[in-house]
């Protein structure tokens, strides 16, 4: 068990919200595009929204009297990733519908 509150039902949810935000993040750094799955990557688009539902459970979910939050050291740049990897992705593809774009318009 990562987290422990004493509590099973908060342990579970927030056990599960981070490991889950954790995957989220390692989902947003896979290169979809260069593995062939393209419809993936305009998916991907869309993982910082079950992210950020998961990280407002997650902190909904941890008692007020933690004062050291030493999960935050991985849980912040997680967060940092996923929106980092979701705006290069945006952008690539973006550039990419220009680039078609040009190309059918000569």
């Amino acid at each position: 068990m990562l987290i422990n509150v004493d509590d099973p039902v908060r342990n579970a949810i927030l056990n599960v919200s981070f490991v889950a935000i954790v995957a989220f993040a390692a989902l947003a750094v896979v290169p979809w595009g260069f593995l062939g799955a393209r419809g993936m990557s305009r998916l991907a688009l869309w993982l910082p929204l079950p992210t950020f539902l998961l990280a407002f459970i997650y902190e909904a979910a941890m008692p007020s009297g933690y004062d050291i939050r030493l999960d935050l050291f991985l849980l912040l740049p997680a967060y940092a990733v996923v929106l980092i990897a979701t705006l290069f992705r945006a952008l690539a593809l973006r550039r990419a519908r220009r680039r078609q774009i040009d190309t059918h318009a000569v």
